[in-house]
Parts: C-alpha cells; structure tokens; sequence
C-alpha cells in the first residue's frame, strides 16, 4: 500500500484480521498499550483518539524488515494466515476498501508489527497537532512467538497482562475445535517461548476428557508431547477426538543469560498462537495451582451432566409411559412395538416373558398360538393345522404366511368356505370374526426375536379371547 488511508475508529480500537474470526479473545488479557492479542486469527490495536479518523496503511514483507525509529511507539504478535488476506476493521464500523482483503502470505504464520504515533486523545488534541498515524508491517514466519513491545509512548495507562485466562480460553478452543472436527491444515509450524531454568513439567497435564502427555527423552531435553484421551473422562458424552493425532517435540536448551529456550517443533499452523498462550501459562503457573483451564471445564462438565440427567428422567418418564408404566429393558426395546402393546395390556407379564430364556420363550409363542386358533375354531381347517404343527417341529411356516406381511394367508381364510363365523364384541368397534381377530397369532409366529414372537401371540390371543387366556398363560408357565 503507498499511502495512508482514514479509517473511523470506535472505543479507541480498531481490529487486524487474518481470517473471519468467529471468536476472538478478549482485550486487557494479552499485550501491551498498542497492541492486544486476540488468538489465531486476529487482535486489536488501540489508539489516542476515542471515536474518529486516524491515518493508517497496511504494508506486506516477504521478509522481517528492520525496526523503524520514527514511530512513538511500536508491538509485535503472530497471527495464522490461512486465506492469504488481511483486513483492518474499526471497532463498530467497516474497513476501507484499501484495508479490506489485502493480499498477503497464505496457510502460513504472519507476525504483525504495529507501529502508531502521535496517540492524542480528542479531549487535549489541538488543532495544530499531527494527524494520528498507524503503519501494519505484516511478513511470513515459521516460528510462534512471544508478542512483544518494541518501545512504548507511554500515552495509555498500562496493564497486567493475564496468561493464566488466556490459556483457559485457549484450550477451550482447541477442545472446541476438536468437538466440531476443525481439518488438519496440513501446515507444521514451532513455537518458541523462554522458560526458566529449572522449569518442571508434569509428565500429564489433564484437559477435561483429554490428556497432554510429556514424555522425556534420555538426555532430558527433548519431550514428545502427545494428545490422549482421559483415564477418567469428566463429560457425560466425552470428547473422543483429539485435537492433534499427531506426536511433537518440545526441545528445550540453555542460554548464556540463565533462560532455556523452549522450541514446541511440529504443531499444526493453525493452532500454534493458541499453543503459544497455553505454553505462556505452563511456564509460569505456580507447581501447585490448578492447570487454569480446569475449573471451567469442570464447571462445564457439571453442568452437561446436570442437563444429561434431566433429559434422561424426561425420556425415561415419556418411555415409562408407552411402556405400562416402567422404562423398558433394552431387552424389550429390541423386541418392538409388539412387547410394547403387550407392556400396555399388561406389564408384569411381559416382565416375566422378559426374563425367559429364548427356548423357553419359543414354548410360550407356541402355546398361546394353539390355543388362540384352537378356540377360535381355526384348527378346524386342515393347512392352517398343519402349518401350525410344522412350526411346532422346529421349522418354519409355510411361506404363505410371510407373505404381504401374512396377508395372502389371511385372505385364504376368509375365502375358505370351512371357516368358523362366530362373532365377538369389541369395546367401540363393530363385531368381527373371532377367527379373523386369532389368526394374527400366526404372523406373531413369523417373528425372528423370540421375545417378539411370545408378546405378539399373547397380545393377539388376548385381543380375540380375553384376558382369561392370560391367566391360563401364567399358569402353564
């Protein structure tokens, strides 16, 4: 970009973007006067003036350049560039044309220096005083590091930065994309911090159904740090993907000045600012703190448990209700909607038909199946007879019987000129052929699950003849 553009700034800032960030961390938790970092992609830059223009460009490096004195004040952060642009926005308003989607280096780090000067506040501004001014120096790097003030103009009242927040919210992150399944960017990148001397880091580090494991080499220089899943998991509906399937090292060596420098070499682009403020809060955090983003993940964890136990009581209490008054085993639930009409007639019986064995159960389909056509007069007719006694021998009924879900069979019977015509009741309904209301026992018989097969013969004997058949089934067995 040649020239300076204006550009409407809000609350004193105004926004660097490397990508449409969904959710950005918050101000006053990474940084310095100039500069806030707001994760991988994108951070805040602030000015003197609170709402108004100020003069700004964007300028695009293939390389670091030198640092350039002519400015009041200066920062450095490292943002992922994964679309190859990079948009300048205020706070509540849109970019210029000139700040939006500038070209710059694709799937790869950026570091971002900011250099502003003559930060007056609109309040003491006169106007004999310099146009305020923001320069974006933006170049690609393989490396994560530590944002960084240059020189500061002192013109805001400074803050503490806080790593320990910025941590929890960026292992949030990482699990959250994890969750949602977030692609690989097939780019490796480093991070690069420096630690104290003497710096001890557990061989695990837990992060809610996750685990970070750090394995020392034999010189104890190197770790291989290792995404895993949780001995003990604390969602109810755990986190089974890790955020990285692949293994990293962390190299750490000393330095002349009594620091180690800690190199995190093999992470993915995408990830690496949010490695970069975990590490900021292993590096510092007190041996006997909790990790910080604990407490909210068990916070979380809590609550989803909460929710899963209150969704579970309202399912079961809605199954209970189709089921005669008891959640259903999943034994019954396997069984379909013919143990759930038998569960509606009456429970307890299919209670006990539930804890018969398969054998056994096949006797119950048999019986209750005799009986039903029996005293509905259907044994009377020689093919339905001897499909019943071929069944009753270990095989299967004639094919007639399965198909159109039986109902070429039953047609068959209404047009058999031998078929009973007794008539029965039926609470709200016209009177039908008892023979008609029995004959579903033979469909019931086509049944692969043997549960299935004993609860559809009972409901259609009991539909047809009564409960009085139920009491004769209990007896027998």
């Amino acid at each position: 970009m040649a020239g300076f553009v204006s550009q409407f700034v809000s609350y004193s800032q105004y926004q660097i973007c490397s990508a449409e960030a969904e959710d950005l961390l918050d101000i006053y938790t990474v940084g310095d006067e100039l500069l806030h970092g707001g994760g991988p992609d994108g951070c805040t830059g602030f000015t003197g003036i609170h709402t108004g223009d100020v003069e700004m460009r964007v300028v695009v490096h293939t390389a670091e350049p030198p640092p350039d004195g002519d400015w009041d004040t200066a920062s450095e952060t490292t943002l992922w560039c994964p679309d190859g642009e990079l948009t300048v926005i205020g706070l509540l308003s849109e970019g210029r044309d000139a700040l939006t989607a500038i070209p710059a280096p694709a799937k790869t780090l950026i570091r971002v220096r900011v250099y502003a000067r003559n930060r007056i506040h609109e309040s003491v501004r006169e106007p004999a005083d310099p146009p305020e001014q923001h320069e974006i120096h933006v170049w690609p790097v393989d490396e994560e590091t530590a944002p960084v003030t240059l020189w500061s103009d002192e013109s805001r009242q400074s803050w503490t930065p806080n790593p320990a927040k910025a941590a929890e919210w960026a292992m949030l992150q990482l699990l959250d994309q994890a969750r949602r399944g977030v692609p690989d960017d097939g780019v490796r990148v480093t991070v690069v911090r420096t630690a104290p001397r003497g710096i001890r880091l557990a061989t695990t580090i837990p992060a809610g159904d996750l685990a970070i494991r750090l394995r020392p080499s034999a010189d104890a220089t190197t770790l291989t740090w290792e995404w895993a899943l949780a001995d003990r998991p604390i969602f109810p509906d755990p986190l089974t993907v890790l955020p990285d399937g692949r293994a990293s090292a962390v190299h750490l060596r000393g330095n002349p000045e009594g620091t180690l420098t800690l190199r995190h070499a093999g992470v993915p682009g995408g990830q690496a600012v949010l490695l970069g403020l975990i590490w900021d809060h292993l590096l510092t955090r007190p041996a006997a703190a909790a990790y910080a983003w604990q407490p909210p993940l068990r916070a979380k964890a809590g609550e989803a448990t909460r929710l899963a136990e209150t969704s579970r009581r309202e399912r079961d209490e809605r199954l209970a209700a189709g089921w005669g008054g008891t959640v259903p085993t999943d034994r019954m639930r396997a069984a379909g909607h013919l143990a759930k009409e038998l569960a509606r007639m009456d429970r307890p019986l299919l209670d006990r038909l539930a804890a018969f064995p398969d054998d056994r159960l096949r006797a119950v389909a048999l019986w209750t199946a005799r009986q039903a056509l029996d005293r509905a007069g259907l044994l009377g007719l020689d093919w339905i007879a001897d499909a019943l006694a071929t069944v009753e021998t270990g095989e299967p009924l004639p094919a007639v019987f399965a198909d159109r879900h039986g109902r070429t069979a039953y047609e068959r019977m209404l047009a058999d000129p031998q078929l009973p015509q007794t008539m029965i009741d039926v609470p709200g309904r016209r009177p039908v052929l008892l023979a008609a209301a029995a004959f579903g026992v033979l469909t019931a018989l086509t049944q692969d699950d043997p549960l299935a097969a004993a609860a559809g013969t009972v409901v259609v004997a009991a539909s047809a003849h009564g409960s009085g058949l139920l009491g004769d089934l209990r007896a027998a067995f």
